[in-house]
């Protein structure tokens, strides 16, 4: 089931399907613990993408031929959503023992009872150190190139999936890049988190990952856009040919 799951994610762009222990999660974040399943040893996952996202969001957004208040969120979560459904009712369709699942997106708020903090997730699954001075995520292969959309519980033990064991992630920042990451952000919180040119900056100080993850073209110009608006960035998308 995992490998289903995580082809059927990576062909919608979402490349992040790591495996953690929920435990280990819930030891560190005990106010907003995941569901056990009254399990021994219970499996997360958690969901994210680089910018190989896209491509296939732009086929989506053409597909579609509107544009909608927020459509990359609403892309994000409906093709994790679907492609969960799908892969579970398939494994339930042929197993006797019924896979039962939660679901978390990255921005549910802590009322909703469905926070979780998914930079944690992500460092137990030693995908990426999530430096608690910064609160910014590294990976050692993506730098800061990449983000969490969701997390995933199953009402299954860690063990029974063959995914591997996780190791903890190693620092990525140095301690210049902190400084300096620090120094940007005041200036961020200066200007309300409404300057895109600061925020640009804030990412581009790790040099991990930066020569072949960072973002470029309208990817770019839609999660920071400088000299045009995320509603222009969508209206060009529209104009261009299917992309392969």
């Amino acid at each position: 089931m995992w490998k289903t799951l995580s082809s059927g994610l990576e062909k919608d762009g979402f490349c992040i399907c790591e495996g953690f222990h929920v435990n280990h999660y819930n030891t560190l974040v005990p106010k907003y613990a995941l569901p056990t399943y009254q399990r021994s040893d219970p499996i997360g996952f958690v969901i994210g993408a680089t910018k190989e996202f896209w491509t296939p969001f732009s086929n989506h957004l053409r597909k579609s031929g509107k544009i909608s208040p927020d459509p990359v969120d609403s892309y994000c979560r409906n093709t994790i959503q679907q492609t969960i459904q799908q892969t579970i009712s398939e494994y339930n369709s042929t197993n006797t023992e019924k896979v039962e699942y939660d679901l978390r997106f990255y921005d549910s708020p802590p009322k909703s009872g469905k926070f979780v903090h998914v930079q944690t997730a992500g460092h137990v699954a030693g995908f990426a150190y999530y430096d608690g001075d910064t609160f910014w995520s590294a990976s050692g292969k993506y730098g800061v190139w990449f983000v969490y959309r969701a997390v995933l519980v199953v009402n299954m033990n860690f063990g029974e999936l063959g995914v591997p064991e996780p190791v903890l992630p190693l620092p990525v920042l140095s301690e210049k890049e902190k400084m300096e990451i620090e120094r940007l952000t005041k200036l961020a919180e200066e200007t309300f988190w409404q300057d895109s040119s600061i925020l640009l900056q804030i990412r581009d100080v790790c040099e991990v990952g930066k020569l072949e993850w960072r973002y470029s073209g309208s990817l770019l110009d839609y999660f920071y856009p400088i000299q045009t608006t995320k509603t222009q960035v969508l209206h060009s998308i529209l104009q261009q040919p299917h992309e392969t």
